[in-house]
């Protein structure tokens, strides 16, 4: 049978970071196996994760596809090579990329976003409804003005996202792409480490003419920063963060010119300072709180968009 989709999964210690005392790989593995759609193919990619990710997903999930960095290369990197491996091995019509910590609510998820696809060629991209383990909506899709900010974060879902439209971009931890966007605008932007990825690409496949839609009647379980962001570890917390505001500088500079520009790395700066965010995740600026560790922040903040300038500029050379 025909390998119509190719389901890539990202990961980066899965074996070792846990829900509720299970592995979030074997989550996410065992909520995809049984799905309703036929003619897709599992691809592991795994980020040089110490704990043996590669490995447990080898013995424990022969049917899956398992790729092995020798060396820690981020997210962009990480799922370019699991897709130039699918477009060579399987050559699939959409390739949907999950990260590690996702979980799937229903064996019918696939078959829908396919569907969609299916009906409109102008689709390039298509994310979906993630929500949190108590069901509050974790995204419902990304608009872009400044930098990307996700829309319906920890509210009840009611059902008000539950509605297929075009939008600026969908978030990475479930994202369908056609197979032509890849062969017409490439892979994903792996200039930097960390970095909205899924938005910069939404970007470049609207301006390639290609739709990008947000479908609200699929939804998934989004862990949403076990792996990385909420680490115990506080080494692993502050080269995410500075990782994050390259990524967000880089993007910026991508982008963005005059007052944009400017307003947007103000903004960037200003995250050095505050932290605009809740016990329950919900950003608003009644929650606005100075950080911790302050002087280390900004200081890391403006090595990191001098290095993500440096970034922007030789990324234009090539």
């Amino acid at each position: 049978m025909k390998t119509r989709v190719c389901l890539v999964v990202s990961s980066y210690n899965g074996r070792t970071v846990t829900y509720k005392g299970k592995p979030i790989i074997k989550l996410l593995l065992d909520s995809i196996k049984n799905i309703s759609f036929s003619g897709y193919k599992t691809i592991l990619t795994d980020d040089c994760s110490p704990d043996g990710t590669d490995e447990y997903v080898r013995k424990n999930y022969p049917h899956v596809d398992v790729l092995s960095h020798k060396k820690n290369v981020g997210y962009a990197k990480n799922n370019n090579s699991a897709i130039a491996y699918a477009l060579k091995r399987y050559n699939p019509e959409y390739m949907v990329l999950l990260n590690d910590d996702v979980i799937a609510r229903d064996r019918t998820w696939l078959s829908r976003l396919v569907e969609l696809a299916d009906g409109d060629a102008r689709i390039g991209v298509e994310g979906c409804k993630l929500v949190y383990p108590d069901l509050k909506i974790q995204h419902a899709g990304i608009s872009i003005k400044n930098l990307p900010k996700t829309r319906g974060r920890a509210e009840t879902d009611n059902g008000q996202y539950d509605k297929i439209e075009d939008i600026d971009a969908v978030i990475g931890a479930v994202i369908l792409i056609r197979r032509e966007v890849i062969k017409k605008i490439g892979v994903l932007d792996d200039s930097c480490f960390r970095a909205p990825e899924d938005a910069d690409y939404c970007l470049r496949a609207s301006a390639a003419g290609y739709r990008v839609v947000y479908n609200g009647r699929v939804s998934l379980i989004h862990l949403e920063g076990h792996t990385l962001t909420f680490s115990k570890s506080q080494e692993m917390r502050d080269k995410i963060f500075c990782k994050r505001q390259e990524g967000r500088t880089y993007f910026a500079f991508k982008h963005h010119r005059g007052i944009r520009l400017l307003t947007t790395l103000a903004i960037i700066l200003g995250g050095a300072f505050f932290t605009i965010e809740s016990e329950d995740r919900q950003r608003k600026i009644s929650s606005m709180r100075m950080n911790r560790r302050v002087f280390w922040r900004v200081s890391a903040t403006v090595s990191a968009m001098a290095s993500a300038r440096k970034i922007y500029m030789e990324s234009r050379s090539k």
